[in-house]
């Protein structure tokens, strides 16, 4: 299941990478100005996210409490309910990054020359945001389901289009002409998911498809709504915070000036994508948690398995992202300069991968729990730490390297109040325990 959930927490930050290896080659400003559209875009994005995590659980949940058609008739109301919550916020933040993309990109540091083409990506992209939220949901069915190829198959096709359009038409437009390729690919991809799962809807069920579908069982109420609200609360706030964090590195980056903000596009779109390699093994612990949650035991082999398999995990993609930015930065752009940043950033970018897949399962088992209260406050006080770090950087004068130490301050402070959570959870409640343990614990 770890392979084909890449698919799912990967497609958006192999577009942004995509994008910058296509781009980068094109001019230092059209690669500084994707800077900032990338921390509007994982905003979008990471908001979006809590509708594909809480489908997934919906659809675990509804399949692992009993067999037969009450199973089917709830898995069907999960894959309808994430559609049509995950289209109301698409739509929502396509409007509002339209009518406010100049504005956003200003906030997130494009100032300048960088100003104009970083409010034409973000017009373009947005225009994608409905299709790139309804994938989510899809894939978060598939996850659910323990589907092992489409969501994979969805994102592989969609990312071979976004990089054919990329170099058809970055060259002559730029960044624009990236966004037309990322927002054409979106929606393709979204078109063919849902016809995927529509077909398993159809005659021969099963035999045409996956076995969860995509079935209108009419407008979610206020009970159906009720979990999508709960995980939402929780993972909306944790990455908003998160990509706050990112957005003021990137807006400390640009005060310092075009190179700054282009290396630190580089190495952020590198990080992004094999940091977040690490998350499917968070989507797979919640999703086989919330399956077993009536199994103490098996939560417990499952819970210890997953946080064992973090820190190798971690580790050789550290190393895999060390190899990229050292070795490979000519990849993402023809900029000497450039090239000698990125590389500067690979042992902060390198610790930080380890960090986040730590995070990933300590995250997934928030998620499967139910036990989500901490998290909103944990990541304010990451949020502040950050900022205050951030800004002790920029009164000492301190260049790219030391805002990117800042990474390890927000995962670090992140991984201290998680590990405190879990550890200090009242008796029963620990899903690192059997019961036979938990006299222990009391």
């Amino acid at each position: 299941m770890f392979v084909p959930a890449l698919g799912m927490v990967c497609a958006d930050p192999l577009v942004t990478l995509v994008d910058t290896a296509v781009v980068g080659h094109v001019s230092r400003v059209q690669l500084g100005a994707l800077g900032p559209c990338a921390s509007v875009f994982g905003l979008v994005f990471l908001s979006s996210g809590f509708v594909g995590v809480a489908t997934t659980g919906a659809v675990a949940r509804a399949r692992g409490r009993a067999g037969g058609a009450g199973a089917q008739r709830r898995a069907d109301e999960a894959v309808s309910d994430g559609l049509c919550v995950a289209l109301a916020v698409g739509a929502a933040w396509g409007l509002a990054l339209v009518a406010l993309a100049e504005p956003l990109a200003a906030a997130c540091g494009a100032a300048g020359p960088l100003l104009e083409p970083a409010a034409a990506y973000t017009r373009v992209r947005a225009l994608g945001a409905p299709a790139m939220a309804a994938t989510l949901a899809m894939q978060g069915a598939s996850l659910g389901e323990q589907d092992a190829a489409t969501p994979l198959r969805a994102a592989a096709g969609a990312g071979a289009l976004n990089a054919a359009l990329d170099l058809a038409l970055a060259p002559g437009l730029g960044v624009a002409g990236a966004a037309w390729a990322t927002a054409a690919s979106q929606w393709a991809g979204a078109a063919w998911y849902l016809a995927r799962l529509r077909g398993a809807a159809g005659p021969g069920g099963r035999g045409r498809g996956p076995a969860v579908r995509a079935v209108w069982r009419g407008w979610p109420d206020r009970r159906r709504l009720a979990g999508f609200g709960a995980v939402g609360a929780a993972l909306v706030s944790r990455n908003l915070f998160v990509v706050a964090s990112y957005a003021a590195m990137t807006a400390v980056a640009a005060g310092q000036g075009v190179l700054a903000v282009a290396t630190h596009q580089v190495a952020r779109a590198v990080f992004w994508v094999l940091s977040g390699a690490a998350e499917p093994l968070g989507l797979a612990t919640q999703s086989l948690v919330a399956r077993d949650a009536g199994s103490p035991g098996r939560v417990a082999v499952l819970s210890r398995t997953a946080l064992a398999a973090a820190a190798p995990l971690g580790a050789a993609l550290a190393l895999a992202l060390a190899a990229v930015m050292t070795l490979a930065p000519g990849l993402f752009t023809a900029d000497p300069a450039v090239r000698a940043g990125v590389r500067a950033l690979a042992p902060q970018a390198a610790a930080g991968t380890v960090m986040c897949a730590l995070l990933s399962v300590l995250d997934g088992l928030n998620v499967a729990t139910r036990r989500m209260g901490h998290v909103p406050w944990m990541n304010l006080a990451a949020l502040l730490g950050t900022s205050a770090y951030l800004g002790g950087v920029v009164a000492a004068g301190g260049g790219l390297g030391h805002v990117w130490w800042g990474l390890l301050v927000f995962y670090g402070i992140r991984a201290g109040i998680n590990a405190t959570h879990f550890l200090t959870s009242p008796r029963g409640e620990n899903p690192f325990a059997a019961p036979d343990e938990w006299d222990a614990l009391a």
